[in-house]
């Protein structure tokens, strides 16, 4: 049984909105890592600059 010119278009053009969505989600799902990527690390930063700055003024007062 053999499809009709209609219903290949119709399975294509499903096919081709399933797609677009998994690239969709993939992309956030890339944007999502990197947010939180950044804010591991200026969470990080803040840490160790803390850091820094306790050992600077306990050797300034110390």
């Amino acid at each position: 049984m053999a499809l009709t010119a209609e219903e290949e278009q119709k399975i294509r053009a499903l096919l081709a909105k399933e797609e677009a969505q998994k690239k969709k989600s993939i992309l956030q799902s890339k944007d999502n890592l990197k947010t939180w990527l950044k804010q591991v690390a200026f969470w990080l930063l803040e840490k160790l600059t803390d850091k820094a700055m306790d050992i600077l003024f306990s050797y300034l007062l110390g």
